[in-house]
């Protein structure tokens, strides 16, 4: 399974991901240069979802993203990243 078919299948399955909400915050900047997932937002997301399980408060990953609360908690709602989705071997 591609790195596409990873994103649109976890969009499917993400039923209580707030798109439009994360969508608006947070524009699709392209493919990522890193990996060459077709949305480089999962970095971002990644990244926001690592500061709340080392124990911030959703308030300071909104202030350190420039983003809303809202938007910030419609990216930690999902138990997973939206735009990501573990690989089995």
């Amino acid at each position: 399974m591609d790195c596409g078919e990873r994103d649109s299948r976890c969009r499917r399955e993400a039923g209580m991901t707030d798109w439009p909400t994360i969508d608006a915050a947070f524009p699709y900047r392209g493919p990522c240069g890193m990996c060459g997932c077709a949305d480089a937002r999962h970095r971002l997301f990644d990244a926001m979802r690592g500061a709340s399980r080392a124990g911030d408060h959703v308030l300071d990953i909104a202030r350190a993203y420039d983003a809303t609360i809202e938007a910030v908690r419609a990216v930690l709602r999902p138990k997973r990243c939206p735009l990501r989705r573990k690989v089995r071997a």
